[in-house]
C-alpha cells in the first residue's frame, strides 16, 4: 500500500503540472476548448479524489501516517 500511495503522491504533482501547462487557464484558447479541458481534467481528478480517498482510508485502518 505505502508504494501505492508514493505513486499516487508523484502522479497529483504531475497532474497538477499538466493542469498548470495545459488547462482550461491557458491564455488564448477559445472558450469552447476551455471547456472542454475543463471537463477532462474534472473526470482525471475525480479517478485520483477516489483513489486518494482509498489510500487515506487503508493508512487510517493499518495505523499508517497520512501521506
Amino acid at each position: 500500500m505505502i508504494e501505492k500511495v508514493d505513486y499516487l503522491v508523484n502522479d497529483v504533482t504531475t497532474f497538477r503540472a499538466d493542469f498548470v501547462e495545459n488547462g482550461p487557464g491557458v491564455p488564448g484558447i477559445e472558450p469552447k476548448v476551455a471547456l472542454y479541458r475543463l471537463k477532462m481534467f474534472q473526470e482525471e481528478f475525480l479517478i485520483r479524489d477516489r483513489k486518494f480517498n482509498s489510500y487515506n482510508g487503508g493508512e487510517i485502518l493499518f495505523g499508517l501516517p497520512n501521506q
